[in-house]
């Protein structure tokens, strides 16, 4: 998937002291909702904390049709999904971020939390993605969901008497 960042300001974009930190530009694709838009830097800002990542990563928020069709064309996995990462090995640009509004809302009611919540548990797992965090076994997958719950908790949206799914 082409970057949706815009990777030629990442360089700009450093704090007064000198040092980078993560940002994620939302971009093509469906209009972010006020309530989800206001979760993006505090997550940014712990993934950043966490896992030392660095750049500008590119979002973008989709329905389940267009998130099976990049699900098809970049993974061969023709169906939808919830989140989608597409990694970029660019320090400045660490990749994209797709994220399906349909599921968001479909899985925040089948769980039984916020849609903010949801969306903010989707949006750390695509981040971490792309800072290198996997699931392909049980070890990786128990790490990825240790700082999973630590993102989460920081930023206010951890459950009190259940971990993050």
């Amino acid at each position: 998937m082409p970057s949706l960042a815009n990777c030629s300001a990442a360089k700009a974009r450093v704090r007064a002291d000198g040092s980078a930190r993560l940002q994620v530009q939302a971009g093509e694709g469906a209009p972010l909702p006020p309530g989800l838009a206001r979760l993006i830097h505090p997550i940014a800002a712990v993934v950043h904390d966490i896992t030392g990542m660095t750049g500008v990563v590119g979002l973008r928020l989709t329905d389940d049709a267009e998130i099976a069709r990049l699900n098809g064309a970049f993974a061969g996995k023709p169906r939808a999904t919830d989140v989608l990462a597409f990694p970029s090995g660019d320090r400045e640009c660490p990749g994209d971020v797709a994220i399906s509004l349909e599921r968001v809302r479909s899985q925040a009611n089948a769980y039984g939390h916020s849609i903010e919540r949801e969306f903010g548990y989707l949006l750390t797992h695509g981040l971490l993605h792309l800072a290198g965090f996997g699931h392909d076994d049980n070890a990786d997958q128990r790490k990825m969901r240790h700082v999973e719950e630590s993102v989460m908790a920081a930023v206010g949206l951890a459950r009190d008497d259940q971990p993050v799914r």
